[in-house]
This record gives C-alpha cells, sequence and structure tokens, in this order.
C-alpha cells in the first residue's frame, strides 16, 4: 500500500472517491470506435480421437455468444451506468444482427453501426473443460476505404454532439484507418473532449493529440523498435516527442520491480505524495506518466496487487 514521508500506510483510493466517482458514471456519454466482434465460446468434453485426423473430438456441451472488441468497451460502460455509443462496423449477416440483438439487450443502441459487405468480425473458440483447443476466426480486415470511411465519419460526427469523451478502441481490423482517426481527433478536440486510445502497431503513431494512449511495454517496444530502459529518465520524453499524446498510460506485464518513470520537462512541485518506504515485486504494475505530475519518477510504485488486476478498458478478459 502507497505511503506518506511518516510511512503511513495509505490506500491508492478511498472508499468515498471511488463511490463518487462510479457515480458520476451515469453523467457522463462515450463515443467509442473501434473494432466490434462477437466471440462465440463452445464449450464441450472430450473422450475420443477422430478417426479421420489425429485431432480430438468435442462434443459440444454448450455454445454461449459474447460482445468483444469495441463493442464488449461499450458493455462495460454501458455497466457503470454511462450512455455510449458505438462507431463501428458490422457485415449483413446472422453474426451482425446478433451483435445488434445483444446491444440492445444491454440497453446500448446501435444507430452508429455501419453495415458494409464484409463479414462481421466472428471469434469461435472450441473448449474441453478449461482448456483451448482452437480458435478460427470469420473477418475481413483490410482497411476501409472510400464510401465506407466517409459512412464511419458521418457517424463520429453524429455521436460527438452527446459525447463527453471518445475512446478508440483499435484491433488492426480496418476500421481504425489515419484518416477515420485524424479526423475524430481533430473533431473531438475542437469540443474539449478527451480522447482516449488504447492502440495496436498498425496505426501506433497516428493519434497525435489525444489524451490518454494506453499500450502495454511489449506494443510501444514492438512500435518503437527498441527495448524502453524504465529506470533511465531520458527514456520516455523521445516517445512523447513521437506520440504526442498528453498522458501515456503504460502497462508493465511481468514485471520484477516497481515502475519508475520520465517524462518531459518534470521538475519537484513539493513533497512527493508517493515515496514507498520500499519497492515491491509485482505481477503487473499500472504507471501513469504525464507532462506535470506531483509524484516523483522514482516514486510510481504502488500496491502490490493481491491477484492479477483486470484491464483498464474491460471488465473480462476480451479477444484479439
Amino acid at each position: 500500500m502507497p505511503s506518506n514521508h511518516t510511512g503511513a500506510a495509505r490506500p491508492l483510493i478511498d472508499r468515498p472517491r471511488l463511490e463518487a466517482l462510479l457515480a458520476a458514471a451515469a453523467s457522463q456519454h462515450v463515443c467509442i470506435v473501434g473494432d466490434a466482434m462477437l466471440d462465440l465460446y463452445l464449450r464441450g468434453d472430450v473422450d475420443r480421437i477422430s478417426p479421420e485426423a489425429p485431432v480430438p473430438v468435442v462434443r459440444v456441451r454448450e455454445r454461449r455468444q459474447a460482445l468483444g472488441g469495441a463493442a464488449n468497451v461499450a458493455q462495460n460502460v454501458a455497466a457503470l451506468g454511462a450512455g455510449c455509443d458505438l462507431v463501428a462496423v458490422v457485415g449483413d449477416d446472422r453474426a451482425g444482427e446478433t451483435l445488434r440483438a445483444m446491444l440492445a439487450e444491454g440497453g446500448m443502441p446501435d444507430r452508429s453501426l455501419v453495415t458494409t459487405p464484409r463479414p462481421t468480425t466472428t471469434k469461435t473458440r472450441v473448449m474441453a473443460r478449461s482448456q483451448q483447443l482452437v480458435r478460427f476466426d470469420e473477418e475481413d480486415d483490410r482497411d476501409l476505404t472510400g464510401t465506407d470511411v466517409t459512412r464511419v465519419l458521418d457517424a463520429i460526427e453524429a455521436a460527438l454532439p452527446h459525447a463527453t469523451a471518445l475512446v478508440f478502441e483499435d484491433y488492426n481490423k480496418g476500421v481504425l484507418v489515419p484518416a477515420v482517426i485524424e479526423e475524430a481527433v481533430r473533431l473531438a478536440t475542437a469540443r474539449g473532449l478527451p480522447v482516449v486510445v488504447d492502440p495496436k502497431y498498425k496505426n501506433f503513431f497516428a493519434y497525435r493529440g489525444a489524451t490518454v494512449f494506453k499500450p502495454n511495454r511489449r506494443e510501444l517496444e514492438s512500435a518503437l523498435g527498441a527495448a524502453v530502459n524504465l529506470d533511465d529518465p531520458a527514456a520516455l520524453p523521445a516517445t512523447f516527442e513521437r506520440l504526442g499524446v498528453q498522458y501515456l498510460l503504460l502497462t508493465l506485464t511481468s514485471c520484477s520491480r516497481s515502475a519508475s518513470m520520465a517524462w518531459p520537462s518534470w521538475t519537484p512541485r513539493g513533497p512527493c505524495i508517493g515515496c514507498p518506504p520500499r519497492r515491491a515485486r509485482c505481477t503487473t504494475w499500472w504507471a501513469l506518466v504525464t507532462r506535470s505530475p506531483r509524484i516523483s519518477p522514482r516514486c510510481w510504485a504502488r500496491a502490490r496487487p493481491r491477484s492479477k488486476p483486470r484491464s483498464s478498458r474491460t471488465l473480462r478478459p476480451v479477444s484479439r
């Protein structure tokens, strides 16, 4: 648990503050732009090998569908009590109809969905007990072009007047092309809306002007083409310049040390509010890097999680 200079432990966030944040969700309306998909789970038992090929035969006992990708983010926003508009592409097919029906069942409008000739992205996982045997994807992940891009931009422009924030959820399925990203950021910035990005590698550096940029460490290093030394105060300023964003929310997975972060033109602003008495080992660390923080670079260590924390963007694992 974080501590102050006296060594007294204090919570990362107290209950009244958490309750206030959750209560405030009802007054928010989030525009989510990205790759929506349908997740299908086939669960069953295996007791023999197929005579046709050396593969297990799964006797399906359960079939379950779930919203995935950007649609899952919309579902979680709605679960918090906030309103949302999901700008995504679906096909004129049964999977698209199912996705629309599931949105309606969760109280989410489908007015911002754009129907195209491409199939609705569907990921099917075959499970035997708790083991995933195979996954097969039905999708067309080519970049949107022409009138499809125009229709997506029209949907974004129609949704933003009701929004208090814009969220990009990128899975490299062709919706978030540079033309869509740049125009959406421009429209949101003109309205003074915060822009939050969960990026993928393809258009990693296309989100200039975003408020919060949330890659994980592997994605960041892959995009930069080099390892990021978080103990080096000079490691991140050049990254900020390349990204052109205000905040960097970096997931440090499998980290064996606390997170020490740096940022452009950091200067101390009074006593540090962090300063844990010792470094702690962790499974996953979240660190928020900002151009004007009130915590020193070596004091981003937070409470050691008792269990692996869930992703900030979803309340359940989502498909990649």
